[in-house]
């Protein structure tokens, strides 16, 4: 586990926004999320407590340092796609989505029928930062097998 920032002081702690996630440095497993201006929840220990308690329990060994694990206003961090989707319109389904490249290659090149592509097929890769499928490829109706940029 990563921080995205590593806090010194109270101040630090008690200015983040509400539903963030703080530590003792190195060690995520004690945890602490803000509930509200000054209200704190610990891991694994009832009740709430104030935003003091919160730092004795995150920053209280010298130096006082807390890793800050995640906060509404920090960028969620980049994660690589894991998933891939195809197009062929000869197929049913004709959009499918695949775990690796390999498997939508692999269905691209086993829809070419005598050495060409017989549709307009499509290879997306989803942008997890945007949640959006983005082109990797385009195989034109009549295209080689030959043609294809993994051949």
């Amino acid at each position: 586990m990563h921080p995205f920032k590593t806090m010194t002081s109270q101040a630090e702690l008690a200015d983040l926004p509400e539903n963030s996630v703080a530590c003792p440095a190195g060690r995520p497993d004690l945890g602490v999320i803000k509930t509200g201006p000054d209200s704190w929840t610990a891991f694994g220990i009832p009740g709430t407590h104030s935003t003091g308690w919160a730092w004795s329990w995150v920053g209280g060994e010298d130096p006082a340092e807390a890793w800050l694990l995640w906060s509404p206003e920090v960028p969620a961090p980049y994660v690589p796609p894991v998933v891939w989707r195809t197009t062929i319109p000869s197929r049913i389904p004709r959009v499918k989505t695949h775990r690796t490249r390999g498997y939508a290659r692999a269905a691209i090149t086993g829809a070419m029928y005598a050495g060409r592509a017989h549709d307009d097929m499509l290879i997306e890769e989803l942008d997890s930062r945007t949640g959006k499928f983005i082109l990797l490829h385009s195989i034109a109706d009549g295209d080689p097998i030959s043609s294809l940029p993994w051949k």
